[in-house]
């Protein structure tokens, strides 16, 4: 979020949304507290800073005499407390919740939105890329189906949950996420299941934090269209056209021998490359 805050022109800031503070005083030093700090310079918001490591990293300046009702004090780590607080919070300070506030106004304005531009936006930004679709479900082959259907192809799918050492999916590999991106120089993950992004949603924060930022090099699919489940038709046919796998038809042996029949009338060159699996034992 405050990447975001600090790359995009004309968002509400800090100031904007909480005009009644004065000064920021942060107490302890952690990597939110360092950007957060940043943020606040940058938007020329009064900023304090008070603890070890901070005098290496950043540049202090003098502690400002303000009211303490218009000086919004966080502690870094919600471990040092003023004498007579009981409680020490054992976590990031709550207070780190103005982020979200000054981002979510900004949602809630329309100046920070889940998708960046249309879908066909969307498409033209993947021409040539090496698209990498999270996940290996339905949601997965259906957001592979509408893609073949806009002309784009992808790298591969990503998934956690492997054993062994080789795994593919129509025709395509599964890889876990870290060999994909070994395996790819420039990869553009496409997540098929979740929406708004904006809003965190998906795995945004992860992947942000690994270098791939939203509507970048990560985008949740549906905050671009709906994808529609249409039954793999243009996966199978690209399949059928551009592989050399063969078609294995399985259960009801009635039914695979009427839509093999199909199969050959739409597509010439399939005829020796359908294999019926008699799994049912019927003949």
């Amino acid at each position: 979020m405050l990447d975001e805050m600090m790359e995009k022109n004309n968002v509400l800031n800090f100031k904007n949304v909480c005009p009644e503070v004065d000064c920021v005083t942060i107490y302890g030093f952690n990597e939110l507290a360092y950007h957060f700090a940043g943020y606040l310079k940058k938007i020329g918001m009064a900023v304090t800073v008070i603890g070890e490591l901070w005098e290496r990293v950043f540049d202090i300046e003098e502690e400002l005499k303000v009211p303490d009702f218009r000086n919004f004090i966080i502690y870094g780590e919600g471990c040092i407390a003023k004498q007579e607080e009981k409680d020490l919070r054992n976590s990031v300070s709550a207070e780190f919740e103005c982020i979200d506030r000054v981002y979510e106004e900004n949602i809630i304005r329309g100046i920070i939105e889940d998708a960046d531009g249309t879908f066909q936006d969307f498409l033209e930004r993947m021409r040539g890329k090496q698209i990498i679709i999270c996940g290996t479900g339905t949601d997965a082959l259906d957001a592979y189906d509408l893609l073949l259907d806009n002309g784009l192809d992808i790298f591969c799918f990503a998934s956690g949950n492997l054993t062994g050492t080789s795994h593919s999916l129509f025709g395509k590999r599964i890889l876990k996420r870290t060999e994909a991106v070994e395996s790819v120089r420039e990869p553009v993950f496409v997540e098929p299941r979740s929406q708004y992004s904006a809003w965190g949603f998906g795995e945004v924060d992860e992947f942000h934090y690994m270098g791939y930022k939203r509507n970048e090099s990560y985008f949740l699919l549906r905050d671009y269209t709906e994808v529609p489940k249409n039954g793999f038709f243009h996966i199978l046919s690209y399949v059928i056209e551009k592989t050399l796998l063969k078609l294995v038809l399985m259960g009801d042996y009635w039914l695979c021998l009427k839509l093999a029949e199909i199969i050959k009338k739409v597509h010439k060159n399939i005829h020796e490359r359908i294999v019926y699996c008699d799994i049912l034992n019927e003949h």
